[in-house]
């Protein structure tokens, strides 16, 4: 092989197996997204999305984290930003 050049891989070898496995094969921290973002982000991984609420994500289930399981349901509970908080953080 030459210097600065990447390895081949050859359908069925090892190499070419690893680089097909998906990135990240866990589900992802949604919590203070708004629906939109949430469920763009669930389903692009496979997922399909369960919602309670109205506002942006205050919790999810399964926990973000928990391995990736493809056709499986996420549940995300959605809550109106409290105008207050936001006004005093934005201080």
């Amino acid at each position: 092989m030459l210097a600065g050049n990447p390895p081949v891989s050859t359908p069925g070898t090892i190499s070419n197996w690893i680089s097909n496995l998906p990135e990240d094969a866990s589900i992802p921290d949604v919590t203070g997204m708004g629906l939109r973002d949430a469920i763009y982000l669930l389903e692009r991984k496979g997922l399909k999305v369960s919602v309670t609420g109205m506002g942006e994500v205050v919790a999810q289930n399964p926990a973000p984290g928990t391995s990736l399981e493809r056709a499986k349901n996420v549940e995300i509970i959605l809550q109106k930003p409290n105008i207050r908080r936001a006004q005093i953080a934005g201080r």
